[in-house]
């Protein structure tokens, strides 16, 4: 290894325990489960894809179980932001793909974390114009599952993206800055109204109901067929 590689380990590596170590506790409460990385099967089996990065593992799901700083289960997403191709750290520039997903759940689940995986995946395969035409994912843009979102049965079969309710929207790390993106489970009914009204709106609807920024995966449509024409 030269020198040059060393330098660039180091500074990676030190960006990567910062979000990890510093950033994530201060944010999530100190005690993370994880982390579940990636498995190459939801690159070549699931997206259907014929290879993949293998940096790409490196990405996985924390889980934090309620405490001072949240009152819900939640699962982070960490990797998205690692600087993979800058040869030095820029603290004013953008760290990675500039975001990670905050995902609150009202129960713990493996279910949660496999979400999230599945989001880190999709965004990291439009980041390499794997899905040509498509940009990253960002706020108020809604993921459709085409299943319930747990094992169970559940009114919630979509994914929506939206600016977190509790955590700072941007963060500042060593190697740049990253957005929170927090994901909330929807319904068929709900995604229509965002489509016809907007993802604001519907984040005021689903927060006056009591189902933002913490998915409930057993509750019911927040919207009748009324509201969402």
């Amino acid at each position: 290894m030269t020198e040059l590689d060393d330098n660039w380990t180091q500074w990676f590596s030190a960006a990567w325990a910062h979000r990890e170590e510093v950033v994530y506790p201060e944010l999530f409460g100190a005690r993370l489960h994880g982390i579940y990385v990636l498995d190459p099967a939801l690159y070549l089996e699931t997206f259907a894809q014929e290879s993949f990065d293998p940096r790409w593992l490196h990405s996985g799901v924390f889980e934090s179980a309620p405490n001072s700083a949240h009152d819900s289960w939640l699962y982070v997403s960490s990797g998205l932001s690692n600087p993979w191709e800058d040869d030095t750290p820029d603290p004013n520039g953008v760290s990675g793909l500039g975001c990670e997903f905050v995902f609150e759940s009202a129960v713990q689940g493996a279910w949660a974390i496999l979400r999230v995986q599945h989001l880190i995946a999709f965004q990291t395969l439009l980041s390499c114009g794997r899905f040509p035409g498509r940009e990253l994912l960002g706020v108020f843009d809604r993921i459709p599952l085409r299943a319930s979102i747990t094992p169970e049965p559940s009114a919630l079969r979509w994914l929506m993206l939206a600016p977190p309710a509790r955590f700072p929207s941007s963060v500042r790390l060593p190697a740049g800055a990253i957005d929170l993106l927090q994901v909330v489970g929807i319904t068929d009914a709900e995604a229509q109204f965002a489509r016809d009204r907007s993802g604001e709106a519907l984040v005021e609807v689903l927060s006056g109901a009591g189902a933002f920024p913490v998915t409930d995966p057993s509750r019911t449509c927040t919207v009748t067929p009324a509201k969402a024409v």
